[in-house]
């Protein structure tokens, strides 16, 4: 996709809020793409109503053809009653020209009327299976009909998704400040060509949010393991040398940086009168605090059980072990970093063996 820009509406410097309008974009292929589509919407929802005639249509042929079907029953109804007449008559005259009382021409007569009532029968029969026929065809044109409003329908709501897709689309024409800040770049001028997927491009606003920043820090590795969020920093620039900002650690990446062998940290600090600006140096001051004693062992006197649970053995003064639980903070694979033991303890070194709380040794000097 590729725009004009046809108004620029903020500035560096400019506060603006969520919503305020940045920038305004012009794609005249896309206003072409929507006039096409919206003139294809307009010949689908005409093929839509020709569709709906044709299963109006069909439908009245049904009824149609069952009006037919009805009427032939009746035709076949009055045709075997003249039929029974008829045959009446003819039975009638067949006994007087028996008795002499007609003349035989009469007979004939009689006869000949009981073959048309039964013709006319016949053809009331052959009138309802071919209403019936007729009925059969109706219903298939009325599924046709059916069928050929549904893809219409169907096509129309393709193209009203287009159609939605593109307003979405058009949408990102208007640029707006996602959140409340300070605008301090712009790379657009009215006339310029913006196209998307330019990786490698300047964007075309930058907006910072002021109220508070994020002042990252670079622990050395000494310390990386005793940084905890919630531990006070301080922190003073040389903008502001007679001023000190404190804040708490907000969260630590709990990895070191191979090249610099440090751990960032960062702390958010408030900045309502925007005094702090982004990309500002200084030097800070991180308050390692904590409940619990962390030492420092060789890593060959820690030892682990069979669920993975760390404990050192501990000399006690009467010469008897103590397993002590402990928890690992910090493994570099010679030393072990612990919380949980008290300094000044007595724990036995590297060994082979394996001992029981309270069993009795021996410390060697």
């Amino acid at each position: 996709l590729s725009a004009y820009v046809s108004e620029v509406k903020a500035d560096i410097g400019t506060v603006v809020h969520p919503g305020d309008v940045l920038a305004v974009l012009d794609a005249p292929e896309m206003n072409t793409r929507m006039a096409i589509i919206e003139a294809r919407i307009e010949r689908l929802l005409a093929e839509e109503g020709r569709a709906r005639s044709g299963v109006t249509v069909a439908t009245a042929n049904l009824e149609s053809a069952a009006a037919a079907v009805r009427q032939a029953k009746a035709q076949v109804a009055g045709n075997d009653a003249a039929v029974k007449a008829a045959q009446a008559d003819l039975n009638r005259i067949s006994d007087l020209v028996n008795r002499g009382s007609l003349e035989a021409r009469n007979q004939d007569i009689a006869m000949q009327s009981v073959e048309s009532a039964t013709a006319g029968r016949t053809a009331s029969e052959a009138a309802i299976q071919a209403a019936e026929a007729g009925i059969t065809v109706a219903r298939a044109r009325i599924e046709a009909a059916e069928a050929e409003l549904k893809v219409a329908q169907t096509e129309t709501q393709i193209a009203r998704t287009e159609l939605q897709e593109l307003q979405v689309m058009m949408k990102y024409l208007t640029l707006t400040a996602p959140f409340s800040g300070v605008v301090t770049s712009r790379s657009i001028n009215p006339g310029d060509l913006v196209a998307t997927g330019n990786a490698g491009g300047k964007p075309l606003f930058e907006v910072i949010q002021l109220n508070k920043v994020r002042c990252r820090i670079d622990i050395p590795e000494r310390d990386a393991a005793f940084v905890r969020p919630g531990d006070e920093v301080s922190l003073t620039l040389p903008s502001f040398p007679d001023e000190k900002f404190t804040a708490k650690v907000s969260r630590a990446g709990q990895s070191l940086n191979e090249q610099t062998r440090t751990m960032q940290i960062e702390a958010d600090i408030d900045n309502p009168k925007g005094r702090l600006l982004p990309g500002m140096f200084g030097q800070a001051t991180v308050t390692m605090g904590g409940t619990k004693t962390v030492s420092s062992l060789p890593s060959r006197a820690v030892r682990f059980d069979e669920k993975g649970a760390a404990f050192v053995y501990v000399i006690r003064d009467n010469d008897t072990v103590a397993v002590t639980p402990v928890t690992v903070v910090a493994d570099n694979g010679q030393i072990v970093q612990l919380d949980g033991l008290a300094p000044g303890l007595l724990v036995v070194d590297a060994h082979l063996k394996r001992f029981a709380d309270g069993q009795q040794v021996q410390a060697m000097e």
